[in-house]
Parts: C-alpha cells; structure tokens; sequence
C-alpha cells in the first residue's frame, strides 16, 4: 500500500553535502553574486582556514555577545522555501545523477523533507515531524542557543560563534571565527547536531518511542536585523541507510503510532525515493532546510 501511495506522490517531485566558502548563500538559500569576505585573521601572523576554530585569546575580554535560544524550529510547507544548495548543483531532472533525480526548489536548494513530512503526514492521517519537533522544543529536550561574539553588523569582518546544545558547545563550532555579509548575515558550517524528541509517542501503556534527526555537514545562517526579530535558517543531510539512526527510529514510530501492521520495508522503501544527497547517482542522505526562530538570552560568559 505505501508503496503505491508513494509512487503516486513522488512521481509527480521527482526528477557529503559540498557547500563552499566562495558560494554567498542567503536566508532562503540562494547564491548571490560575488565572494563573502574572506575568512579574518584570528592571530597576527596566521589565517584562520575555511573559517574554522579560533584561540578564544582572539577575542578581547568583555567583548560584547548577543546571546539568542532557539525558541521554534519549523521544516517549511508548500509554497515556502527555506535551506541551501547543499550539493552546489539545482537538479531539475528525474535523470540527473546529482541529487538522485530529486528536484530541487527554486535557485537549487535542497529540502527533501519539505515534501517527504507534507506527503507523509497525509499519508498517515496524523505524522506531524514539525509538531514532534517543537513539542521536544517546548519541553526542553531541544535546547539550542547561538551566541554572537564581537558583532558590529555588516560587512564585520571578524565574528565568533558558539552554539550550544544543552548548555554546552556543540563540537566544531566551540569558537568558530567567521564574518558578517554585507546584509548582516553570519554563516557558520560545523560536523553534526541531532535533534532528539525521547518521548516522540507515549502509547497507553506508558511505552515511549523516540525520534532522533542526527543532521551532518550542518549549515547555519544567523540574521540579526535591527527592525525585526533575529532569525536563523539550518540546513544539512540526514542520513537514511539502514545503519543509520532516523531510519531506525523514524520506521518504529511509524509502526507505534500511526501504522501498527506497517511493514518496515514498506516504509523504508517509500522514504527511499527522497534521498538526494550522496555520491552521484548513489545518495544516501535526505536533504533538510529548516527556519528557526531565535529569542535574545544572557549569554554563558
């Protein structure tokens, strides 16, 4: 059964995520024309490549930092568009072997669960991931803050961020020296973040299955207007293999709560056709963009 359904929903969409630092990408995940500034000097005599770690000395002590908690996160529907050109390709072909033959959205960005979570959720009668993921939010098992160290708006050229999760650095973007575009935007890229909802489903019997989303090669694009509230895109790959943990956890709470004679193949095989990130021809990963609200909070220091 799922397997026809899915036939009949992707046909019609069908058709190591690469993002480099020459690539300017907007909130909505576009490229712009031109180079961002290039990565700062975090010490006198040295470059700090492709953006990455910095000695904390860098930054003078009682350097201002705009603290911000991550209070909503939502994967976009329909008509909406948030994420990145993860693979640096807009595939727009069922046979082109970047992106698996998965269509991108316009300017060629990646969201493969923008269209898996809508189709499923109709599917099911009732698998709302964006509702799972901001009940984990509101209950704090999603604890995310984004700190801003030294920002002086546009065009600075020498910002650090830290993001935590839970109260304590996420590893790869402890200290991440970067800049600012000309819009004000900050774009950081770091290794991992998983979401986790333990408590996805509670069953009658008080029986608790749990949905993790480990996202790799994590994109992070921070906005901090100065007439509107701060907001932040994340976009990155989660894998979908039978090693990998979302497939297992995303399979039993089909099973525990919408379908209970589902027939994990099935499932499987119904996500499959989604996957559009990976070596050509052979991806292994969905593509995820997603908003996120942010709230100013005292920071750490």
């Amino acid at each position: 059964m799922l397997r026809g359904i899915a036939a009949l929903f992707f046909g019609g969409i069908l058709a190591s995520c690469a993002l480099s630092h020459t690539v300017e990408l907007g909130l909505d995940g576009s490229a712009e024309d031109g180079e961002p500034p290039e990565c700062p000097s975090c010490e006198p005599d040295g470059e700090i490549p492709d953006c990455s770690l910095c000695d904390p000395s860098c930054v003078v002590p009682g350097t201002s930092v705009l603290a911000f908690d991550v209070t909503g996160l939502r994967i976009p529907q329909l008509a909406e568009v948030a994420g990145f050109d993860l693979d640096e390709h807009h595939t727009t072909s069922r046979d082109d072997p970047v992106g698996c033959g998965w269509t991108d959205e316009d300017g060629g960005i990646d969201n493969a669960f923008e269209p898996l979570t809508r189709v499923y959720a109709a599917v099911t009668g009732g698998f709302d991931l964006n509702q799972i993921l901001s009940r984990a939010l509101d209950d704090g098992h999603i604890d995310l803050r984004v700190e801003l160290r030294d920002y002086d708006g546009p065009s600075d050229e020498l910002v650090v961020v830290t993001v935590r999760s839970g109260g304590e650095p996420v590893e790869g973007v402890e200290w991440l020296c970067t800049s600012a575009d000309e819009q004000g935007r900050v774009l950081v890229r770091f290794p991992q973040l998983t979401l986790a909802a333990p408590e996805a489903h509670v069953d009658a019997d008080g029986h608790v299955t749990p949905l993790r989303v480990p996202i790799d090669d994590v994109v992070l694009a921070i906005d901090v207007p100065e007439a509107s509230p701060p907001k932040a895109v994340l976009g990155g790959a989660v894998r979908w293999t039978a090693e990998s943990i979302f497939q297992s956890d995303f399979v039993a709470l089909v099973i525990a709560a919408y379908d209970p004679d589902a027939v994990p193949e099935r499932v499987v095989e119904f996500i499959d056709p989604a996957r559009d990130l990976g070596p050509r021809g052979d991806c292994h990963s969905l593509s995820l963009g997603m908003t996120l609200a942010l709230t100013s909070a005292e920071s750490a220091d």
